[in-house]
């Protein structure tokens, strides 16, 4: 069973819909074990609450101290890969150390077109309309040292309609969102337990 670690302020209905992937079925062998977020109440908290799943407020103003924070509970919870949910904030050396090629981040628009520091959305979708482009969508990606810049999983495209604006873009994209990061989940899920096969 691959455990699963979270680093999210927001995005939680995205939680709840991989939560309720898992367990249906849709991901096999795997389970969310901890959820981390580095300001307090916000609303996953409440969501992971609802599933039984343990919380935990990373407190602090040092990046470097909460990264540790977060490497300890995943440690205690035993988790072998970390998906981000609006998390937000560059993740640091320690982090990236313990979990290479292991962490999964979302990102709303085109990657790497419409990434990078303060590219969050709804941002990203106004500098996806003010680009000319037909189409927007979430991208799933690895993380690395640098925003949005990590391996590109997967993508799917969300068309521009007449009259979109950033927030009605975003909304969509966001919805679409949801069952690629299940996708994504998966196939990756996949490759952790058959190494073999790629």
């Amino acid at each position: 069973m691959r455990k699963i670690g979270v680093l999210g302020n927001g995005v939680h209905r995205t939680f709840e819909y991989i939560v309720r992937a898992i367990a249906a079925g849709t991901i096999e062998n795997c389970e969310v074990v901890v959820v981390a977020a580095n300001h307090p109440n916000v609303p996953i908290f409440t969501s992971a609450a609802e599933f039984g799943i343990p919380y935990l407020y990373l407190d602090g103003a040092d990046p470097a101290e909460i990264d540790a924070q977060a490497l300890t509970a995943f440690r205690d919870h035993g988790v072998d890969f970390v998906i981000l949910l609006g998390y937000g904030k560059k993740i640091g050396p320690a982090l990236l150390d313990a979990y290479p090629y292991g962490i999964l981040n979302i990102h709303s628009a085109p990657l790497p077109q419409f990434g990078g520091k303060g590219m969050v959305q709804p941002v990203s979708q106004a500098h996806v309309l003010a680009s000319g482009l037909r189409y927007s969508g979430p991208t799933i990606h690895l993380v690395d040292a640098e925003y949005d810049h990590g391996q590109i999983l997967a993508h799917w495209p969300v068309p521009i309609r007449p009259g979109d604006t950033p927030e009605s873009l975003n909304m969509r994209c966001n919805l679409a969102g949801m069952p690629l990061y299940v996708q994504a989940i998966r196939d990756f899920v996949h490759r952790f337990d058959h190494p073999d096969e790629y």
